[in-house]
């Protein structure tokens, strides 16, 4: 396909890496409170220890996920036949076909971008992980470009070729 007949979005590094420290903060202070004397947080030892562990397990796993996302960024990539992201973890292409209309959705404050399936195409694709609040699925929310210019190419493209 020519330049004209693919529209590429890519999260933002920055973003991605800035969340990735964050998780590493948190990495940081459970080691420090695995190894900390357990007086100075005025909890039994083992809820002390247990909660360090958690945050090492958990936040170190957040900051993998990140550095493997900041190598290798999320992409929204549409074209003739639909829309797709690829990445880490990639989803199956959504035909425009299938797409009933993309919105604006807020879930605890936070603006994202998702998509409504047609009630015909909802059987085939089952991920509960791509949904959030009553959509069917949603967009990176880390996009270069602001989310309304991206709402506006979906749009767009759903119509010119769906």
């Amino acid at each position: 396909m020519t330049g004209s007949d693919t529209l590429v979005f890519r999260t933002a590094r920055w973003k991605t890496a800035l969340a990735t420290a964050a998780s590493l903060i948190f990495v940081m202070a459970g080691l420090w409170a695995l190894h900390a004397p357990a007086e100075e947080f005025r909890r039994p030892e083992v809820m002390v220890r247990g909660v360090a562990i958690l945050s090492i397990v958990l936040f170190g796993g957040f900051a993998v996920i990140g550095f493997a996302k900041t190598m290798q960024p999320d992409l929204l990539i549409l074209d003739r036949t639909g829309f797709r992201i690829q990445g880490v973890f990639s989803r199956p292409r959504i035909p425009w076909t299938d797409v009933a209309a993309f919105t604006m959705i807020q879930v605890r404050g936070r603006d994202f971008l998702a998509w409504e399936l047609k009630p015909e195409a909802r059987h085939r694709y089952r991920a509960p992980l791509w949904r959030i609040g009553d959509s069917d699925g949603h967009l990176p929310s880390a996009l270069e470009k602001p989310q309304d210019e991206v709402l506006r190419a979906l749009t767009n493209w759903r119509r010119t070729y769906g």
